[in-house]
C-alpha cells in the first residue's frame, strides 16, 4: 500500500503558510534527508508531514502560552496601576485628615485655656464679690454702732434740753 505524499505547497496552502515557512521548518526539524523529490519537487511523506504539523501546533501553543503570559503580566500591570493609583489618592486624603486633626487639636487647645481664662475670671470675680459684701457687713456694723453711738449722744443731747447740769 503506497503511503500518502504531498508536495511543500500543498502543505503550505493546508497549513496557511508560505512554502518558505515550510522548507525552513524541514531545516529546523532536520527533515531534509528524509524528503523525496519527484521532477523539480519535493514530496512530503505523511510522516513526515505530521511531524511538521506538530511541530507548528507546539508553536502555536507556545505562542499562545506567550500571549496568554505577556496579557496576564499586562493585566497584572494595569491592577498595580490601579492599586497604586489609589494608594496615591487614600495617602492625600490621609494628609487631608491629618491637617484637619491638627487644626481641630488647635481649636480644642484653645477651646481649653479660654475654658481655665474664664473659670479664672469666675474666681476672681467671686473673691472681690465677697470682699465687698464683707466690706458692706463691716460698714454695716460700723454704721449701726455709730447710729447707736449718735443715738446716746443725742439722747444726752435731748435730755441735757430740757435737764441742764451744770
Amino acid at each position: 500500500m503506497k503511503e500518502k505524499s504531498c508536495t511543500v505547497a500543498e502543505l503550505a496552502k493546508e497549513l496557511n503558510v508560505s512554502k518558505t515557512t515550510i522548507s525552513k521548518k524541514i531545516n529546523a526539524l532536520g527533515l531534509r534527508s528524509e524528503l523525496s523529490k519527484i521532477g523539480n519537487r519535493f514530496v512530503i511523506s505523511e510522516h513526515v508531514k505530521t511531524m511538521i504539523i506538530k511541530s507548528f501546533q507546539e508553536e502555536n501553543a507556545n505562542l499562545n502560552a506567550n500571549q496568554n503570559e505577556n496579557q496576564s503580566q499586562t493585566e497584572t500591570q494595569t491592577v498595580c496601576d490601579s492599586q497604586t493609583q489609589i494608594i496615591e489618592m487614600l495617602r492625600a486624603e490621609l494628609m487631608a485628615k491629618d491637617t484637619q486633626i491638627a487644626k481641630l487639636n488647635e481649636i480644642v487647645l484653645n477651646a481649653q485655656t479660654t475654658a481655665q481664662n474664664a473659670q479664672k475670671l469666675q474666681l476672681i470675680a467671686e473673691s472681690k464679690l465677697k470682699a465687698i459684701e464683707l466690706q458692706q457687713t463691716a460698714s454695716n456694723d460700723d454704721n449701726a454702732s455709730s447710729m447707736d453711738h449718735v443715738e446716746t449722744t443725742t439722747k444726752k443731747n435731748f435730755f441735757s434740753r430740757f435737764f441742764k447740769s451744770n
